[in-house]
């Protein structure tokens, strides 16, 4: 009985975990989703469920029911984000499209800054140090 309530407070208390930890990656102006959010957000609340179907209660069932609303946010997030659609690389002799962006020492700079008549590589790395 000690487990069954375990695995139900797990599947209940993940997607709010999930939908805490996107929140918190947003505010760091990170807004890649990870791989593992959308595991983290539905799967245990599958757990809940299999909680549910071993020994029923009220207090079950409304928390649940509570574990719904980050899922239905997760949802939203993942699917309802209005995200440009993406065309694939810039190819070579091809104009760049304007950008921002912050340069080696933190200044800002763009494609203003990069249209000369010289030759120029623009090298892009992803990752934090």
């Amino acid at each position: 009985m000690k487990l069954d309530r375990i695995i139900f407070a797990i599947g209940i208390l993940s997607p709010w975990l999930a939908l805490g930890y996107y929140s918190w990656r947003v505010s760091q102006h990170d807004l890649s989703t990870p791989s593992y959010l959308g595991w983290l957000a539905f799967g245990p609340p599958i757990l809940a469920l299999a909680s549910m179907a071993r020994r029923f209660s009220m207090w079950k069932f409304f928390g649940f029911g509570a574990a719904l609303i980050p899922i239905a946010v997760c949802i939203m997030l993942l699917f309802g984000m209005n995200l440009p659609e993406y065309d694939g690389p810039v190819k070579v002799g091809e104009t760049l499209p304007k950008f921002s962006s912050l340069d080696a020492d933190g200044k800002p700079f763009g494609l203003a800054q990069l249209a000369t008549n010289e030759t120029t590589l623009l090298v892009l790395f992803r990752g934090s140090w």
